[in-house]
């Protein structure tokens, strides 16, 4: 049926290069490339490599020591429902890190996600092999949920 389709999931492997190079002070946004999933769907993903700034005041963290802050950011079309999960891989592919996000309304230009993914220093000691040449491997798998709305259904049939 149609409804199983549309809860096919998509896979975005973002690659965010050159990671130790990335700023380190809290709030400081870096944005991925451009994904497009198979629906035409269009997303980045933002990487916070210090952290956000609320995680770091008043939340008992050193600044030494941030977590890196991930979020999904729709940068299509349309709002849409979805539940995904990231997952940073190590330089063998294997899955380092996953975190599932609850199903939510990502509303065009909107951001959502995870504001303490892992610490940075995890992803920089290098017995953890996390980064390929550098770059930081993170994917998205991606479930577009049946819109509420679409599933309206007329009280006089034709």
């Amino acid at each position: 049926s149609d409804s199983t389709m549309a809860l096919k999931p998509s896979v975005l492997k973002f690659k965010i290069d050159d990671f130790e190079s990335l700023p380190s002070e809290p709030g400081k946004n870096v944005p991925s490339d451009r994904i497009t999933d198979d629906d035409g769907n269009a997303w980045r993903l933002t990487l916070k490599p210090g952290g956000t700034k609320d995680t770091v005041i008043g939340g008992g963290e050193s600044d030494a020591d941030p977590f890196v802050a991930l979020f999904l950011k729709n940068v299509g079309q349309k709002n849409l429902h979805v539940k995904f999960e990231m997952i940073l891989r190590d330089a063998r592919g294997a899955a380092y890190c996953e975190r599932c996000i609850k199903p939510t309304l990502l509303e065009v230009g909107k951001t959502y996600g995870i504001p303490k993914f892992i610490k940075r220093s995890m992803i920089l000691n290098k017995e953890n092999n996390i980064l390929v040449d550098g770059a930081l491997l993170v994917d998205v798998l991606m479930q577009i949920l049946p819109d509420a709305v679409s599933l309206y259904v007329p009280t006089n049939p034709l």
